[in-house]
């Protein structure tokens, strides 16, 4: 990076509280941090206010650690006069703001991906996908908010061809400053769920939401849907941007057919149309589950439209690893059970949770217990951010499990109480129990797992239900 501390008083309509400020414009910023522990030589520290901390209480400890300005919403009493104080009315904003000037000095094409559930395995998919051809710069993590995301764009250098970043909302307007500041020339919505739907009221408020994505679209930008999704099939192609779709179950652009699950992978016949002639390709992605197929569509999709080949595709695709905490299996994990030394498979999946992902976590435990002798054992904390549904959510997520014979059911927390009436509605003979932390879940389950079973642990963030799994893999 290289931004002069003029051009970030014009990006941010900020003022300079130095008293000789004109010597300083010409003063060179090589990073942007908003931790004061994370600084590097000719940062710039962005410090925010927080839920619990603002961060306008270390600006002297980013000075300390080597950082040569600072953005401030606030007035400083003390001025360090061999440092840069650049006065914001919103450091937020100010961040913002200074991430759309920056996007706006690359000429190189952005793909935007958004949705309720899967947009961070999708990133990593498509990223994957691009990379064959491309020098491809992506979202670290799950940075797709209103302070990730300005980071992720404030990263971007000029070896980079093409971005491919995660933009993720909660509340109303969101996405159109997410759009103003990455102007995304392609975008891909994964589903519209119920995720946030606290906030946002409903599904149709939710997909109105997302599709602001293409607020500065034109003639030239594509947005790929989820044409098997109920509310994206809704959408109609218009005048102003083209549409390509991709599914299992309609008919679309990229259709995935005779899907299989084998082991640890996934495979299915992929067909579709190029130059009008209609084509076909066997392809395989190293893990289960059907939302990864999905996933891998997505990618293709945009692949193919942006002239990469679909042998290079499939060889990309092959090098899939699904992330921390998302579905990651662990065979033969030793646990000391009150009885006797077992062996167990985990299934982690708890870097988070809402009603589909929770649907396609029980989907993956169904299909890894096909090729296993043990039990479906589940362990499912609350869902958050539900608002008045959660009830409803949480009883028909009970249901949905004990349709899937799933053998024994785990619930830690208020809300998940409801997953174990609901299943017991179905099967009032399920082995259901129910936990109010996750040390309670723990005991039991020492005492009670068996030689063999098969062990899906999900919840949502909040949760921390990656406790329990901790205890099983690093005890």
């Amino acid at each position: 990076m290289h931004l002069y501390i003029g051009e970030i008083l014009k990006a941010t309509n900020g003022k300079l509280l130095n008293e000789d400020g004109k010597s300083y414009l010409k003063e060179e910023i090589n990073s942007i941090t908003i931790n004061s522990r994370d600084v590097k030589s000719k940062s710039l520290f962005v410090p925010l206010h927080g839920e619990k901390i603002n961060s306008h209480q270390f600006i002297d400890h980013a000075f300390e650690n080597g950082a040569v300005a600072t953005l401030t919403d606030e007035n400083i009493k003390n001025l360090n006069k061999e440092k840069i104080y650049i006065k914001v009315k919103d450091t937020k904003k100010a961040l913002q703001d200074l991430a759309a000037f920056y996007r706006r000095r690359f000429e190189i094409k952005m793909v935007g991906i958004t949705g309720s559930v899967g947009k961070t395995s999708t990133k990593e998919m498509v990223s994957l996908v691009l990379s064959s051809k491309f020098n491809v710069h992506k979202t670290a993590g799950n940075l797709n908010g209103q302070i990730g995301l300005p980071l992720t764009i404030l990263e971007l250098q000029r070896v980079n061809d093409l971005a491919v970043v995660e933009m993720g909302i909660s509340e109303f307007s969101e996405m159109e400053k997410l759009a103003d500041i990455v102007n995304p020339n392609f975008a891909i919505i994964t589903n519209i769920g119920v995720t946030h739907i606290e906030n946002l009221k409903s599904q149709e408020n939710i997909l109105k939401e997302k599709l602001n994505i293409t607020k500065n679209f034109d003639k030239e930008s594509i947005l790929f849907i989820n044409k098997d999704d109920k509310m994206l099939s809704k959408i109609k192609s218009g005048n102003k941007f083209k549409i390509v779709t991709f599914g299992i179950e309609n008919d679309c652009d990229f259709k995935a057919e005779e899907v299989r699950f084998d082991e640890n992978k996934t495979s299915f016949i992929l067909k579709y149309k190029e130059e009008k002639e209609l084509k076909e390709a066997l392809i395989t992605i190293p893990a289960i589950g059907i939302h990864n197929v999905y996933n891998a569509l997505a990618g293709i999709s945009l692949g193919i439209n942006l002239g990469i080949s679909i042998l290079d595709i499939q060889k990309s695709i092959l090098k899939y690893k699904s992330l921390d905490k998302r579905q990651c299996i662990f065979e033969n994990v030793r646990v000391e059970s009150t009885a006797k030394k077992i062996k167990i498979n985990v299934i982690d999946d708890t870097y988070n949770a809402n009603p589909d992902s929770m649907i396609n976590a029980i989907n993956v435990l169904n299909i890894y217990c096909n090729k296993k002798e043990g039990r479906k054992v589940a362990v499912l904390a609350d869902m958050l951010e539900l608002g008045e549904v959660s009830k409803e959510l949480h009883l028909k997520l009970g249901e949905y499990a004990a349709k899937n014979e799933v053998d024994m059911l785990l619930t830690v927390g208020q809300e998940a109480k409801n997953i174990a009436l609901g299943a017991k509605k179905i099967n009032q003979y399920i082995n259901a129990y129910s936990f109010e932390n996750n040390l309670q879940a723990y005991e039991f389950l020492k005492g009670n797992l068996q030689d063999g079973d098969n062990v899906l642990f999900k919840g949502s963030r909040g949760m921390h239900i990656d406790e329990i799994v901790n205890k099983f893999l690093y005890r």
